[in-house]
């Protein structure tokens, strides 16, 4: 592991970290303000999910904070006996209609 030169972005440092399962893979974790923001391995591309690597970067630098992505779940949706009642009556006018097809 290495940290690369400052970025011209002000506070953006860029960590090298070796892969765990390819020698020759070394993917750039960026880090601002000692938080993770990016990484180039594929699979934090896509998911956005803190990978083995980023969690060995905070090893060898414990003021680095692991990326963590903040979700806002919607609420969940709270039926009520007449939501329910109303969604039963159109399943069983398909369940008829499906009937009829036949």
């Amino acid at each position: 592991m290495e940290q690369a030169e400052d970025s011209q972005n002000g506070n953006e440092v860029i960590y090298k970290v070796k892969s765990f399962t390819t020698d020759d893979i070394t993917y750039n974790i960026i880090v601002v303000e000692d938080k993770m923001k990016a990484c180039a391995c594929p699979d934090f591309t896509w998911n956005k999910i803190a990978r083995e690597h980023m969690y060995l970067l905070r090893r060898y630098n414990i003021n680095i904070a692991v990326f963590v992505i903040s979700i806002d779940l919607p609420t969940p949706e709270v039926f009520t006996d007449d939501i329910r009642t109303e969604q039963q009556q159109r399943q069983q006018t398909i369940e008829i209609e499906l009937q009829d097809l036949r």
